[in-house]
């Protein structure tokens, strides 16, 4: 039982640095207001897709938005 839980811990602590890793490339390549919008996109994405209809919506990314940060979410 031990080994499981050492595995999945391990399992997570390489899930985590993934994440962080995309997150570093956001900063790298992104400039700018679109770093900030890149970057919000990127970390609603785990919360939209946890839901039960699993669908992906850029309208919410907007609502959330406008509580936040100024502007819309339209990365051309």
């Amino acid at each position: 039982m031990e080994n499981v839980f050492v595995e999945n811990v391990f399992h997570i602590k390489i899930q985590s640095n993934i994440i962080l890793n995309y997150r570093d490339d956001i900063s790298k390549y992104a400039r700018g207001e679109k770093k900030n919008k890149i970057r919000a996109l990127f970390d609603s994405v785990p919360t939209q897709l946890a839901k039960e209809n699993k669908k992906f919506k850029y309208t919410l990314l907007e609502k959330e938005n406008k509580n936040g940060m100024e502007g819309n979410i339209k990365i051309v």
